[in-house]
This record gives C-alpha cells, structure tokens and sequence, in this order.
C-alpha cells in the first residue's frame, strides 16, 4: 500500500470535554491556535456533558463539536457518567470524524508548548499507522514503583485475561491520552473489539479503555512509532522543571530537553499548585495551566 506523506493528508486534532473539564479544554484550543501558524490542521471535540454556552463559544472557534454515543451496550448503562462516552468513542474516532486521514487525540488536561511535535505525531502516524508514548522516562516515578501507576494497571490487566497480565505486567504503560493515528490503522478496529468483549465480560472503568489499547498494541508485530516521553510528559509522574531564559517547561533531567507537550492527568489543576524549580535552584509555585505559563511566555 502506497501512503501518502504526510503534508498531503487531511488531519485533525480531536479532543473531549464535559462541564467540569470545559476550562482545561479551553487552554488546550488557546495553545494550539496560538501556535499552529497556518497550518491546515483542523479541530474537533467531542461533547461528553457541555453546557448550552460552551457549546456556543466551542462552536466559533473549532470545525467540528459532535456528541458521541454509547459504543457499547453497558449493564446499567443509566448509571454511567456521561464523560465516560469520550473513552468508548475514542477507538471510533474515524467514524465520529469523516474525511481526514490522520486524527490525533489530546486530552483536554493537556496543551501543547512546542507546536514542532505535533507535526512529528502526524508524520510518524502517516508513515507508521500509529505515533503514541509509553509512560517511561527515568525522572518518572512510576519507574520506581513510588506511586499506584504500575499497580492500577496491573489490576486493569487482570480483566483481559491472565495470559495478557503475564505478557503485558512488566512492559511500559501506553499513554492513550496524546497519539496521532492514520485513519486505515488496523489498531482501530482491533481496540474496539478488544474493549468491546472486555466490557461485554462486565469489565469497564476510567483505565480500561486505555488498557485495551495496550493489549492491542503489545498483541501484534510491527509496533507503532514510540515518541518521546517529552511529547507527552506526564507531570503526576515528574513535574517539570523552568527554564527561565526560555521561559519552557523542561524535563527535570539534564540535558533539561524542552516538553512539548504537558499532560496534567491525575493532578487538580484548577486548584492545585506545584513546586515547580528553575534551572538555577529556585523554587516557584505554579499550577501549570496553560493560561498561566502564557504570561511567562509573554
């Protein structure tokens, strides 16, 4: 099969927001808009619980706001919050999304510092099929078994059955929160049925559609294209540190490389503050939000 490359391609970045999450979401449209220049790379979200004004003030500035539905039939499906719908849709982001040929998915709790990965996540995911991060560096803690990051999913593997918890238990935990996918990807099709027989099996929580892409990637030959941890660094693991001469977020680690990408999952944001210390010792706290390091930027 001949692929395209990808300049040519139709992309779009697609992301999900309820209510509560309407802030974060907020952010991540302002960092891409403030960097993408005139790049062609439209915007997508999906509608997991909005209100009637968000919707209106998401519909002037993205190309597509969509509700998703129920992907699968849930035992008391009536008593499952609505925001899990941006977990089950995920794997359908084809079919949600027509018309391009690589989608890249960012969660709302994060937003993008350097504009230059996101071209990297769509050429990779052109050339590859899928572009994505596994939960590894040496400055994370989970490394280290220093928080439940390992253990919750060593319990979310054990619903797939225990010939993928001995295969998977001791491999690096994929992120699903930042990836660039090609839309003929067969990974697609193969992560909604993975997650659909094990939701089938009454099996479903805040973890298990991620796991289920895990088992998906670890199950077949080639792997994707793994990225750096910096392009999707996940600060509950290691916060990062501030360079103050560039004014970016650096990973803790010499050679200090500058994150691309900050992902806030597991961490209050909105009300959290955090440590955060310079290149020269200083300590100043900070909550990491994208509005916030735009005036530093500034």
């Amino acid at each position: 099969m001949v692929v395209e490359p990808a300049f040519l391609m139709k992309k779009i970045i697609v992301s999900a927001s309820d209510d509560s999450y309407f802030p974060l979401l907020i952010d991540l449209i302002s960092s891409i808009e403030d960097s993408k220049s005139n790049s062609d790379i439209e915007i997508g979200i999906l509608d997991v619980g909005l209100t009637h004004e968000q919707r209106d003030i998401l519909s002037a500035r993205v190309q597509h706001l969509v509700i998703p539905k129920w992907d699968y039939h849930f035992e008391h499906l009536s008593s499952q919050p609505q925001k899990f719908r941006a977990m089950t849709a995920r794997p359908h982001l084809p079919q949600y999304f027509p018309g391009y040929d690589v989608i890249m998915w960012i969660d709302a709790d994060a937003w993008i510092q350097k504009w230059s990965s996101v071209g990297y996540f769509f050429d990779k995911a052109a050339a590859k099929g899928l572009a994505i991060c596994q939960e590894m560096h040496r400055s994370y803690a989970n490394v280290y078994n220093l928080n439940n990051s390992r253990a919750l999913f060593f319990n979310s593997l054990k619903a797939f059955g225990d010939e993928v918890l001995r295969h998977l238990s001791l491999l690096p935990m994929i992120n699903s929160g930042v990836f660039a996918m090609r839309v003929d990807c067969p990974y697609w099709s193969q992560w909604s049925n993975i997650l659909g027989a094990v939701i089938q099996r009454g099996h479903f929580n805040h973890f298990t559609e991620q796991t289920a892409l895990n088992v998906c990637v670890y199950g077949r030959l080639p792997l994707p294209y793994f990225m750096p941890a910096r392009f999707n660094w996940i600060c509950v693991h290691a916060l990062p540190m501030f360079n103050e001469r560039t004014r970016l977020y650096v990973e803790p680690a010499v050679p200090h490389d500058e994150i691309s990408i900050v992902h806030l999952t597991g961490m209050h944001t909105r009300q959290h503050v955090s440590p955060i210390i310079d290149l020269q010792g200083n300590v100043t706290k900070m909550n990491l939000l994208y509005s916030q390091w735009k005036p530093y930027r500034g």
